[in-house]
């Protein structure tokens, strides 16, 4: 590989497919109990009561990946962008500056 090749454009669309999924994941209201509740069977009760606990938790902890990960890939780009940007301007030819003084 002779060359690193970053697409701004990906980036930036995959940061913003993954803050879509962590602030669904985050607004979406917990698996509520009141369900198992209503089943009317105690075993089937006890199993929606455990797969929501474990659920709610796992999404827990899923929303503050996806939040890292989100600000990772952001902090990726704009830092891409940043050393592309500088590596730019560096290449442009700098105008010689007037030479104010005596002439001999």
């Amino acid at each position: 590989m002779d060359r690193l090749k970053i697409d701004g454009t990906e980036l930036e669309d995959l940061s913003a497919r993954l803050n879509r999924t962590h602030d669904r994941l985050d607004t979406e209201e917990m698996f509520n109990d009141w369900v198992a509740d209503k089943v009317g069977h105690a075993g089937l009760a006890h199993q929606l009561h455990t797969f929501s606990s474990a659920w709610n938790a796992r999404r827990t902890h899923l929303v503050e990946d996806l939040y890292w990960l989100q600000q990772a890939v952001s902090t990726i780009n704009s830092a891409f962008t940043d050393v592309e940007t500088k590596l730019g301007t560096a290449f442009v030819p700098q105008s010689p500056k007037a030479t104010k003084g005596t002439v001999a």
